[in-house]
């Protein structure tokens, strides 16, 4: 996966495969508990879907890739002077997009917009991703 690619040329190999190993039992809480303390939004509430997931509900990320994604709203833009803020709402959209793997990839790349890169989260569901890449 290209995030663990990037994680371990910025920090080495120790510290990036802590940071995988553990996200389960060190970090996914402790995300979701401090998530909780921002004011909720509607996108907040779907990404609550973090801590518990609900089988029923297509639309919902699944427990870790919510959990992901509640570091967005919680880490400070990095958004310069010259570059426009966007929000951890539209930054989720730009940073995952969701291929439900029964439909063509090369379809779904030739609809891509823009060349900003992403990750692609397949699967049958939102809340039962298969496989990620970036």
């Amino acid at each position: 996966m290209k995030l663990n690619q990037d994680f371990l040329l910025l920090f080495g190999g120790e510290t990036a495969s802590k940071m995988l190993e553990k996200w389960d039992t060190a970090f996914k809480n402790k995300v979701i508990k401090e998530a909780k303390q921002l004011t909720q939004s509607k996108e907040l509430c779907r990404l609550n879907a973090a801590e518990k997931p609900t089988e029923n509900d297509d639309t919902s990320w699944d427990s870790d890739m919510a959990s992901l994604l509640l570091l967005l709203h919680l880490l400070p833009s990095t958004a310069g002077r010259k570059r426009s803020k966007i929000s951890a709402s539209d930054a989720v959209e730009k940073m995952v997009h969701f291929h439900k793997l029964c439909c063509s990839i090369d379809e779904h790349l030739r609809g891509r917009k823009g060349q900003q890169p992403y990750i692609l989260a397949a699967g049958r569901t939102q809340n039962k991703i298969d496989t990620i890449s970036s």
